[in-house]
């Protein structure tokens, strides 16, 4: 069962530089004008997971550092390392195997399929590359 947990978080307001009333719980990044947009490819360095539903110009919640919800694009284990697909949500990260990606986090609850919302903690503040 997925759960959220507050305590502990490095949580950011920044500009959504698009529609993303229907993103969240996925990864995000800043784009060149420093607004919030989805992650759009399994090499994009996220600055976190998007917390709330802005649309264009509103205020992004963005939780950098901390334990969230996130949207699946897989089945995913407890103790998976994830960082974003290319569909924004969290996807499975094999350390020696994905090495231009980055790890953002570590889920804490298993989900069943794609689409799914389960527990993960993430660090965003510095993400890295998964070394061989």
């Amino acid at each position: 069962m997925a759960y959220d947990n507050t305590s502990g978080r490095l949580e950011i307001t920044l500009e959504a530089a698009a529609d993303l009333s229907s993103s969240q719980y996925l990864f995000v990044k800043t784009d060149a004008n420093g607004k919030v947009n989805l992650c759009t490819a399994i090499t994009d360095r996220p600055i976190g997971v998007l917390q709330n539903q802005p649309t264009s110009g509103q205020a992004a919640a963005v939780m950098v550092v901390g334990c969230t919800l996130i949207v699946t694009d897989a089945a995913l284990e407890e103790h998976n390392i994830i960082g974003p697909a290319a569909d924004s949500k969290a996807n499975k990260k094999i350390p020696g195997s994905d090495t231009n990606e980055y790890m953002s986090g570590t889920m804490l609850t298993a989900t069943g399929g794609a689409g799914e919302i389960g527990t993960a903690v993430i660090n965003c503040a510095s993400p890295s590359y998964l070394a061989a």
